[in-house]
């Protein structure tokens, strides 16, 4: 598709998530919780930095080096780029199997998902970034659900196998999604194909492509050595996460229905306003051969993958392996549904220019009211951390704590911005950070800063004491609100006791 024939509501969605991007700075120099992560993880490239995957963190790493940007303005700006790709992708999948005239208003529509418009630009990224991975692995796969007896080029196979590499490593939970449309393009090919032989002949077609796929799946490689050394740790993490406080299977099939419910409700209200809208002006479909039997395919496809994921998911809840559900697990499974269930759409009588001037309507409110937050949250006179003023706390503490000082912080959304804002010598760790980061801190002296309570001893695996009493710094809530507010900041410095270690103002970083 030529730049010069791209969809209206492709570019608009461009647009407007780059104004949030551009806007994010001037709105508050605060720190959501993974926004924070990102931070402090950047002052390292490793090979996995806890629990979670690592290509945001690499793709984060390799647009700074690439761009010389602030660690903040790449943020904002892959976050730009991995939310609109979102709808972007799924609109592709739409236009390359001939609906190009729907394409712009399911893009725009497949952004309405709740955790879109307001959890993803606010703070998520690994979730983010896997939504953005599964809905381009639907895009790329598009010609194997309309011509699987076509091969694909190798380019496309070396794509497909870098995004499905890509989902992987951005949440774990993608296998699930890539089961669930693996099955949907066995369902595909034998619709189109009936007979056994003629199947086997489309498969060993499509297995000349396998070296290229597997070369898209090589970056695979380059965690898979670290998750392997890391996986008790790993393990453990993730399984406290799953069960969380524990509970009855009655519990974990509740959640689990309320996660789907939350990021599906809205897109589905918003296309049957659309149907119930172009039912009433007899709108023609899209594409009116097939009528009603292309429908029902298109439909059956979609429950067969809902049945696979979700069903996949009740199994984990059913055998006691799952108790928590939360819904931003659930929004990277979302992208193959959201498409089938569009190409089923495209087949029917809805009204797409009123679905697309509705869908657009939505995420410009949405994100501007992001950006708004900070001031309704100051007339609310709710003290959040978003309204902390960042760049003044660090500019305090800088006056307080040597240039190069190692710094265990809480809560993380403080540490991150004492590693946004503070001098480039400090190094800073949270709290509660993950064993694959804090085994990277060699130090004698650790300053350990806390908002609101005095500060604990640095979570390192060392025997600690402090050096002086703790002393207090106070900055003022920003944007003030109707009653002023200050954040409280404590700063202590500990020393190792297990180590020989130098007095305190002879050095302040890392031993030697």
């Amino acid at each position: 598709m030529s730049p010069y024939q791209l969809p209206p509501a492709w570019i608009a969605l461009v647009l407007l998530c780059a104004a949030w991007a551009l806007a994010r700075a001037w709105s508050t120099p605060a720190l959501a919780f993974d926004e924070a992560e990102q931070v402090l993880h950047q002052q390292w490239l490793l090979a996995g930095y806890g629990p979670q995957p690592p290509l945001f963190e690499w793709l984060l790493w390799s647009v700074r080096q690439a761009t010389g940007m602030s660690v903040l303005a790449a943020l904002w700006l892959l976050k730009a780029v991995a939310l609109s790709g979102v709808g972007i992708a799924v609109g592709w999948f739409v236009a390359q199997l001939g609906m190009r005239a729907a394409a712009g208003a399911v893009a725009a529509w497949a952004m309405t998902l709740p955790l879109l418009l307001w959890d993803a630009p606010r703070t998520l990224t690994h979730s983010l970034l896997a939504t953005t991975c599964m809905a381009v692995v639907v895009g790329l796969s598009a010609p194997l659900l309309e011509r699987p007896e076509r091969p694909l080029s190798r380019r496309r196979w070396f794509g497909l196998g870098l995004a499905i590499a890509a989902a992987l490593l951005s949440k774990y939970n993608t296998a699930l999604a890539l089961v669930g449309w693996l099955a949907v393009l066995l369902a595909a090919l034998a619709h189109r194909v009936p007979a056994w032989s003629g199947r086997w002949r489309m498969v060993r077609q499509h297995a000349r492509g396998l070296p290229w796929f597997l070369v898209g799946l090589a970056p695979i490689g380059l965690h898979a050595a670290w998750l392997l050394d890391a996986w008790p740790e790993v393990q453990a993490t993730l399984g406290a996460k799953m069960q969380g406080d524990g509970g009855h299977r009655t519990q974990g099939v509740v959640a689990l229905a309320v996660a789907w419910l939350a990021n599906l409700t809205l897109p589905a209200a918003l296309l049957g306003m659309a149907v119930w809208s172009g039912a009433g002006d007899r709108a023609e479909p899209v594409d009116p051969r097939g009528g009603d039997h292309h429908v029902r395919r298109w439909g059956r496809w979609a429950l067969l993958y809902v049945a696979v994921v979700a069903g996949s998911m009740s199994v984990l809840v059913l055998a006691g392996a799952l108790h928590q559900i939360k819904e931003r697990w659930v929004l990277p499974l979302t992208p193959p549904l959201l498409a089938l269930v569009a190409m089923a759409a495209t087949h029917g009588h809805v009204d797409w220019a009123r679905l697309q001037r509705w869908s657009l309507a939505l995420i410009a409110t949405a994100l501007a009211l992001l950006l708004a937050r900070p001031w309704v949250l100051a007339w609310l006179d709710r003290p959040a951390t978003i309204r902390w003023p960042a760049r003044e706390a660090a500019a305090r503490l800088g006056a307080v704590l040597p240039p190069h000082a190692t710094v265990a912080a809480d809560p993380i959304q403080l540490a991150g911005a004492m590693a946004a804002y503070g001098p480039r010598g400090w190094t800073v760790v949270y709290q509660h950070s993950a064993p694959a980061v804090l085994r990277h801190i060699q130090a004698c002296t650790v300053w350990s800063v806390a908002a609101h309570h005095p500060p604990a001893a640095p979570p390192l695996p060392y025997a600690w004491t402090p050096m002086t009493p703790a002393t207090t710094v106070t900055v003022p809530m920003l944007p003030a609100g109707r009653t002023p507010t200050t954040v409280t900041l404590h700063v202590q410095p500990w020393q190792r006791t297990d180590a020989v270690c130098h007095a305190l103002d002879t050095v302040y970083d890392r031993t030697p």
